[in-house]
């Protein structure tokens, strides 16, 4: 039965194997994931920019409008909240 000694001196030298590995080969890794940066860069343009550009869009199902007087109430209140602040200021 191995020891905790040597399963951890086991896995310290698979690491080391592996940042060896990795140093000899920096130059093709990096390669590799500029590489693969590029290709999904271009997957990316594809699928958003490309669409957009020649006019196929995507529809929603709803169209928004704009209702006036909920807009309204909504302004009748944030000045009434601005009133009594003021109101509240002004005591002090």
């Amino acid at each position: 039965m191995k020891s905790a000694s040597d399963t951890s001196k086991n896995i310290g030298t698979k690491l080391k194997k592996v940042a060896l590995v990795l140093g000899l080969h920096a130059f093709s890794l990096i390669l590799l994931f500029v590489l693969l940066d590029i290709l999904i860069g271009v997957f990316v343009f594809y699928v958003y920019v490309f669409p957009a550009e020649n006019g196929v869009a995507q529809e929603s199902g709803d169209i928004i409008k704009f209702n006036s007087k909920i807009y309204q109430d909504v302004l009748q209140q944030l000045q009434s909240r601005e009133q009594i602040v003021k109101g509240i200021s002004t005591e002090e």
